[in-house]
């Protein structure tokens, strides 16, 4: 079994009103319990922001721990990809680059 199928598998089983915020402060939590330090974890999440499922997507911005992609370049192109697509993550996107500015451009 990989992080992959864990991760799609808390996903598919979620409890029914479960927040987004809830499953991804699981994910966050597995992050240092990994003997990766969560690399695979990260780059799963990484490939959910780029996905085509709204949940994956809206899962990802909510993990914490670290800030998602390699670049705030990256981030930038990625997120007006994202908010295009689906305008209720706009906020999201724009708290996690605000806090990269906010802790890095000082």
């Amino acid at each position: 079994m990989t992080i992959e199928s864990i991760m799609n598998y808390l996903l598919e089983n979620r409890a029914k009103n479960l927040p987004s915020i809830a499953l991804a402060g699981a994910f966050d939590q597995l992050v240092w319990c990994l003997n990766d330090n969560g690399k695979a974890l990260l780059e799963i999440r990484d490939k959910w922001l780029n996905s085509d499922d709204y949940d994956k997507v809206d899962i990802a911005l909510n993990m914490k721990e670290t800030f998602p992609y390699h670049s705030q370049e990256e981030r930038i192109k990625n997120f007006e990809r994202i908010k295009a697509r689906w305008p209720s993550l706009s906020e999201q996107c724009e708290k996690i680059l605000q806090e990269w500015d906010s802790q890095f451009n000082k």
